[in-house]
């Protein structure tokens, strides 16, 4: 599995390339040990006391992780200029993420560029290892860290073809739009040069007062549109002007307490509310949910139980097929395509709009950028 290298060291001014290293300490192999033995294991099953969880990495196109000095509870990806339903490695991805600092002096917001994203297939099987894959070359890590006021609950872009507007909601109560454009062309223009401690909010929506909130989103169908909800229950929109943004005095005030989410719709309100269907499988709260940019079946969902499952909702029950199969796998919904594992506390997941099949998670250590074998 690729590791990126952690880039938030002492000087968060620094825009250098920083390569994943390669450790191959404890990588020996012991001819004269006894093979291994490997089993698939599955979420709530009791391990053996020398048992231990390894990733296999044959069930994967690609697996990249990526350290970082704070948590982040939230991150997005950024629209690029590279082309749309790309498939081919190596991968490159632009993503902004906040962090929650020990103190507030010292949060960031954070952009950076991934490239150089190959494919890790085969990592574990040096028989299958193709040359013309590029598989030995590092992934590139650079980035930029913007000093933010207050831990940053959400950011989220603006969704709009190489948007680089990106709206924060802070802790201090405060929803912060920046305008990172700059920052971004820095990775790939030559000339451009940024200090991210001079870019600063273009708009700042102070309605909430000292009340923070988990709420925001922009508007797909109007540009420069934002919701933004409150643990007071409020909800601001704020609109584009002809050279800003504008945040109505008026609040929504539909709700009796904390508004945790918000989504624009994306088409006409819809008279039957009912679920469509219901699955029972995460074992702890459901922390973020997304549905595939592409595919509206494929679902995308990740829970504190620290699973990240992935859903295929076009898949019906098939029962004479089930009368064959272990009374263990019953268990399982057929619509349950993947799980992922591997990250502590995971706090949201985001599909890649132009990266076809690629799916971001943060957690408390850390990100993970992948794309899974059956993922399309």
């Amino acid at each position: 599995m690729g590791e990126f290298e952690d880039p938030y060291g002492d000087d968060n001014e620094s825009d250098e390339e920083i390569v994943e290293t390669n450790d191959d300490e404890g990588m020996e192999i012991d001819e004269d040990e006894e093979e291994t033995k490997h089993e698939t294991y599955m979420p709530g099953k009791e391990m053996g006391e020398n048992e231990v969880l390894v990733v296999d990495n044959t069930a994967y196109e690609m697996l990249h992780t990526m350290n970082v000095e704070w948590p982040c509870l939230s991150f997005d990806f950024l629209g690029d200029n590279l082309g749309v339903n790309r498939t081919t490695f190596p991968m490159t991805a632009y993503l902004v993420a906040g962090s929650q600092a020990e103190e507030q002096k010292n949060n960031q917001l954070y952009i950076l560029k991934m490239s150089q994203m190959n494919k890790t297939k085969y990592d574990d099987d040096f028989e299958d290892d193709n040359s013309d894959d590029g598989l030995d070359d590092d992934p590139i890590l650079e980035y930029k860290a913007i000093p933010h006021q207050g831990g940053i609950n959400r950011v989220r872009v603006m969704p709009h073809p190489e948007s680089h507007i990106v709206a924060t909601w802070s802790e201090t109560g405060k929803v912060n739009i920046f305008d990172i454009t700059s920052a971004v062309k820095s990775f790939d223009v030559p000339g451009v040069m940024v200090n991210p401690k001079n870019i600063k909010p273009m708009y700042t929506v102070n309605a909430h007062g000292r009340a923070e909130g988990f709420a925001l989103d922009w508007s797909k169908a109007e540009t420069g549109r934002l919701l933004s909800g409150d643990i007071n229950k409020h909800i601001y929109l704020t609109n584009p002007t002809d050279s800003s943004f504008k945040t109505d005095i008026q609040p929504f005030t539909g709700h009796q307490s904390s508004v945790e989410d918000i989504q624009w719709a994306p088409r006409k309100r819809i008279n039957n509310t009912a679920p469509v269907a219901s699955f029972k499988w995460h074992t702890a709260p459901i922390t973020s949910i997304e549905f595939h940019p592409q595919d509206s079946s494929m679902l995308a969902v990740s829970g504190a139980d620290n699973q990240l499952t992935l859903w295929d909702l076009s898949v019906e029950r098939d029962v004479e097929e089930e009368k064959n199969i272990n009374s263990d796998i019953q268990d399982i919904p057929p619509q349950l395509m993947f799980i992922h594992q591997g990250q502590e506390d995971i706090k949201e997941i985001h599909w890649h709009k132009q990266l076809t099949g690629v799916i971001g998670s943060t957690a408390s250590d850390g990100f993970n950028i992948f794309k899974t074998i059956n993922s399309q």
